[in-house]
């Protein structure tokens, strides 16, 4: 069985039948699936996106009845595809269990950080000089922060927060004093 897990149109795949010692070829995204702000990737054993991941169209040859859930990667998953944010106050609500770390994210050697795990990107191009607060409160997992502007040789951090000192589970708060007419790409991921 199929399950559009969150989708806000289209309609599953038609159920099929596995038979025991035959393998099984997965249904493509047949009821165009769509959900707001977010990229159909596959199935996934689990609806939170963390069970095993099977390509649309691949080969299931497992024996046995499973129930697989659409998976949703956030659109904004790269700084080139960065969600824009017009307003001083933004509030973002998004699942990154199935964000991964993007081939073009800049390295983050700052915060005890390599690299993110699971990364989401905003922009913001404030209209005058002020300072804005991000904060990831709310979060169920260990987070990280960090803002960037464009450099000479790419990506500049200006500043990251990896764990505010009032966090129990490693949720990230960062304050900045931010220029106007300057473009800041506010990176969120897992440390």
């Amino acid at each position: 069985a199929y399950a559009t897990n969150g989708a806000t149109s289209g309609t599953p795949p038609a159920n099929q039948t596995k038979t025991h010692g035959v393998d099984l070829t997965l249904a493509t995204n047949t009821g165009s699936l769509v959900k707001a702000d977010y990229t159909f990737t596959g199935w996934n054993t689990a609806t939170d996106g963390s069970g095993t991941h099977y390509d649309a169209g691949t080969t299931y040859n497992i024996d046995a009845s499973a129930t697989l859930y659409a998976e949703w990667t956030p659109e904004n998953n790269s700084f080139e595809f960065a969600f824009d944010i017009t307003l001083p106050t933004y509030t973002s609500s998004i699942n990154t269990t199935t964000a991964t770390t993007s081939l073009n994210d800049p390295t983050l050697n700052s915060c005890g950080i390599v690299t993110g795990q699971a990364t989401v990107w905003y922009t913001y191009t404030p209209t005058a000089n002020t300072a804005i607060a991000i904060d990831t409160f709310g979060s169920d997992y260990d987070t990280f922060i960090a803002v960037w502007t464009d450099g000479a040789s790419g990506l500049e951090l200006v500043a990251c927060n990896n764990d505010s000192a009032s966090s129990i589970i490693g949720e990230s708060q960062l304050a900045i004093q931010v220029q106007k007419d300057i473009t800041y790409y506010i990176e969120i991921g897992q440390p």
